[in-house]
């Protein structure tokens, strides 16, 4: 029995892919505001220390929707380093290239040591979850010795911890604390693409040639000082996993990046994370409180854009505003396939019973669960 609804999108536009960065006022979000629009209460969501870790100005800051802007911005930023550049992530594969579009582009892997060589007080420093190379299947080299990891001032270290069932999933790039990217993009195999989404496209080829479908993404991109607010949490990261305490770099003005034209201007930016308890260490819930947080005081519209759909708390608070006669519309935008039985099993079957709880909790009608796809040249239609 199919599930979810369907949205064929033209080749030319992919309207599933727009974020509506208006359906908040973010001020009130912060402030609590009484002209914001779209509220339910007067205090405001974001709530230091009890929802999200640290909120800091950014001066600048873009949306890059879909891998082939975020990594061409990406690119143009790393000659800008002089002293730290982190890259944390659930997987990492060197043999990337930040533009397939070019017939001369380098690898990822070469142009980080390319820069090091260029730059001699540059640290790079990788940390990946250990576990995601196995996953993905598409990195395992990295636990071999390559010539551009044993640089000297390039360091990759692999993130462990003892949460059962749990990965570490943050997709963050700093650049001397003074520009960050952090979003859902990791720099590994499998992610570019651009926001047409063709069914086919000879540059959508993983580093061993092989092609893959059509993936959607999104990752932002700061500068001000919520850029060092990040690279706190990647050094904080680091030393969890590493134990090495890295002292932050000066202060210092990199330009923003050329191409890219800001969305919001002179904003705070609130940072949740997600982290298991260890021993004494309290584990921290923050994305999920905010999340939650942010639901209950939706008014108007709920829009949820995600790969996977399957939290039981975030579930159960939508069938609780659902059955309310004057509760928000719930628009959500996900996958209909998985793939790998893992991810079937625990993303796939859960995202099923979730959605099927949702259609029995929607009495008047408020629902739309959907999947996108895009037209195939033989007439039939292609996942995203």
């Amino acid at each position: 029995m199919l599930l979810l609804e369907q949205i064929t999108v033209e080749r030319d536009s992919f309207p599933v892919a727009t974020y509506g960065i208006g359906s908040l006022d973010w001020k009130s979000a912060f402030t609590g505001n009484p002209a914001g629009r779209w509220r339910r209460r007067s205090r405001p969501i974001i709530k230091e220390a009890e929802n999200v870790w640290r909120s800091a100005p950014a001066r600048h800051l873009s949306f890059l929707v879909d891998a082939a802007a975020y990594y061409a911005c990406l690119d143009s930023t790393f000659d800008q380093a002089e002293e730290q550049i982190w890259i944390t992530g659930w997987d990492f594969d060197p043999r990337i290239k930040l533009r397939p579009d070019d017939p001369q582009a380098e690898s990822l892997g070469s142009r980080l040591e390319r820069l090091a060589e260029q730059k001699p007080k540059l640290k790079i420093r990788i940390l990946v979850w250990a576990m995601g190379p196995i996953y993905s299947g598409k990195s395992l080299r990295l636990f071999r010795r390559q010539q551009w990891a044993a640089h000297p001032q390039i360091e990759l270290r692999f993130a462990s911890h003892r949460a059962l069932r749990g990965s570490h999933h943050q997709k963050l790039v700093c650049i001397d604390d003074s520009i960050a990217f952090a979003g859902g993009i990791d720099l590994t195999a499998r992610r570019w693409d651009t926001p047409e989404h063709a069914a086919e496209n000879e540059l959508r080829r993983d580093p061993d040639g092989k092609p893959y479908d059509p993936v959607h993404d999104i990752q932002v991109v700061l500068v001000g000082e919520a850029s060092r607010a990040i690279g706190d949490l990647c050094r904080s990261r680091w030393k969890a996993s590493t134990g090495e305490e890295i002292e932050a770099p000066p202060a210092r003005a990199l330009a923003w990046p050329n191409g890219t034209v800001p969305v919001l201007e002179d904003c705070p930016v609130a940072i949740a994370r997600t982290e298991p308890g260890s021993g004494k260490r309290r584990g921290r819930q923050e994305a999920l409180q905010l999340t939650l947080d942010a639901l209950r005081s939706a008014q108007s519209h709920i829009y949820i854009e995600n790969q996977y759909f399957a939290s039981g708390r975030i579930g159960q608070l939508l069938c609780d505003r659902l059955q309310e006669p004057d509760g928000p519309e719930v628009v959500v935008i996900t996958t209909r396939s998985s793939h790998g039985l893992l991810e079937r099993i625990v993303m796939g079957g859960n995202r099923d019973r979730l959605v099927r709880r949702l259609k029995r909790a929607d009495r008047y009608g408020r629902l739309r669960v959907a999947y996108p796809v895009v037209p195939a040249a033989d007439g039939s239609e292609q996942e995203v």
